[in-house]
């Protein structure tokens, strides 16, 4: 009913009144468009506050995780260094320096170590007048002393880098625990923190590597003392092993006669 008397009164005005301007048109199209274009909006503006929030939240995070230790860091987890010990020596007679002088900077030709120890001859054409027998155990002897010089005068030279290398070392982790205690930021980042622990790997692994020489040195050592504990072992097990073989043969040949010297034995 009202729609009637609305469009009456609009036929009305216009029977009686020019026309002067034209009523807008309606479109439901697009009406339509425009709600679902604000719903979109509307959508997006809540996936922008949540990427707001997300991001907010991980800034903070990275705050937190930026923060350093609240510790002097220095005063509170510093430990003093422990200085190589040099050994030494009177060397009254001039045999003992050069065996240190290899222990603290390594002696490759094993001078120090023939100056300190008596020298090792050869029997020449002398080991020829010995039992066959004889020969081959001085000739195992013999190198059992041999295997022991080389082992100790590796075992020397070794110690001796080691020691030489130890003041490099040293330095090389002050810096290190400098560098892991500084409270300026650019020591402080996250690749800065990566690379000084790809850096302690690095001095680890060579400090691992000096430990694994001296380590096969002593067992060098070890083996030319378990060679030359077997070879008397041996001489002895031999020596029974003949005594066994042997022993009744002696007996018969020492013993024989010895009856009938006594029984035929008068007194004057």
């Amino acid at each position: 009913m009202k729609r009637i008397v609305l469009v009456a009164c609009l036929v009305l005005s216009a029977a009686v009144t020019p026309v002067f301007a034209q009523l807008a048109v309606f479109d439901p199209l697009n009406y339509a468009e425009a709600i679902q274009q604000f719903l979109q909006l509307e959508q997006q503006y809540t996936q922008l506050v949540q990427t707001y929030q997300q991001i907010r939240s991980q800034y903070q995070w990275m705050l937190r995780m930026a923060q350093r230790v609240p510790v002097d860091m220095v005063s509170r987890y510093r430990v003093p260094p422990l200085p190589w010990r040099t050994p030494g020596t009177t060397d009254v007679y001039g045999t003992s320096g050069g065996w240190v002088s290899g222990l603290n900077i390594g002696d490759t030709t094993g001078v120090g170590f023939r100056q300190a120890t008596q020298a090792l001859h050869e029997y020449g054409s002398g080991l020829t007048l010995l039992p066959a027998d004889e020969i081959s155990r001085i000739k195992t002897h013999y190198g059992t002393v041999e295997l022991y010089d080389s082992a100790a005068i590796h075992a020397i030279h070794g110690i001796g880098a080691v020691r030489q290398n130890g003041k490099q070392l040293l330095l090389n982790l002050a810096n290190l625990e400098q560098d892991a205690f500084s409270t300026s930021d650019e020591q402080n980042t996250l690749i800065a923190q990566l690379n000084k622990a790809n850096a302690l790997a690095a001095v680890a692994a060579r400090g691992q590597e000096a430990t694994n020489q001296i380590l096969v040195s002593m067992l060098e050592e070890r083996l030319v003392e378990g060679k030359r504990q077997r070879d008397a072992e041996v001489n002895a097990i031999n020596a029974h092993i003949i005594f066994a073989q042997q022993a009744q043969e002696l007996y018969d040949n020492s013993s024989r006669g010895t009856a009938d010297a006594i029984a035929s034995f008068r007194f004057p």
